[in-house]
């Protein structure tokens, strides 16, 4: 390492020179990147206009769903969200937990959240996912599954002015089906048995089923 002396005023020219430097190197790089506005000059984004909440049940085809610790659910709480945006292009999303004590979220609470947080997102573009995300975390700390429905609806809305489905957005389709399956509820072993035999009927393949000896 070498140490060089220098007075205090060729040293603050010095390193007004190098900033200097800094500063042009800085501009001429972002002069030089390509944005979405650049691409496409016309294109002004979709803010969001309205945000509509819809509380849905579901019925369980088996009348309830049961699990350890005496936990059951006898329908889907489920809340659906409709964003619209200016332009009157509409993105769908929806959340729907299973109970309040099964996860670390449950449906009231999304609709609660939503409610705490909409406000902010009027107005902003629904096709920058980043910061529509940015916005929701600067407005709700935590609870991801109250703004995964938000989420959704934009990927839809964002899916639907690049004419492609999500999923090709998110990477591409991976194979053009795959298998589903069944959770079957605690009950008695006879009466699980039977439903697993009934699901394999139906064409199920795959089922979840929990059981202890």
């Amino acid at each position: 390492m070498t140490l060089v002396n220098r007075k205090p005023n060729q040293l603050y020219t010095s390193l007004q020179r190098t900033f200097g430097k800094m500063r042009r190197s800085i501009e001429a790089l972002r002069s030089s990147v390509v944005t979405s506005d650049k691409l496409f000059p016309k294109y002004k984004g979709l803010n969001i206009k309205q945000i509509a909440v819809y509380q849905v049940d579901l019925p369980l085809h088996e009348k309830a769903y049961k699990w350890s610790g005496g936990n059951q659910v006898e329908v889907f709480d489920a809340t659906v969200v409709r964003i619209t945006t200016e332009e009157g292009i509409e993105g769908f999303g929806e959340n729907t937990p299973l109970g309040p004590s099964y996860l670390p979220a449950y449906a009231q609470g999304t609709r609660a959240g939503i409610a705490a947080l909409g406000k902010s997102l009027i107005g902003i573009d629904a096709t920058r996912l980043h910061h529509v995300n940015y916005v929701m975390d600067k407005a709700l700390k935590g609870h991801p599954y109250v703004k995964s429905a938000i989420d959704m609806a934009c990927w839809d809305i964002l899916g639907k002015v690049a004419n492609l489905p999500v999923c090709e957005l998110l990477g591409g389709r991976f194979n053009d089906n795959f298998k589903l399956y069944r959770a079957i509820s605690q009950d008695t072993p006879e009466r699980m048995a039977k439903n697993v035999e009934d699901y394999i009927r139906q064409g199920y393949r795959y089922v979840l089923l929990k059981f202890r000896r």
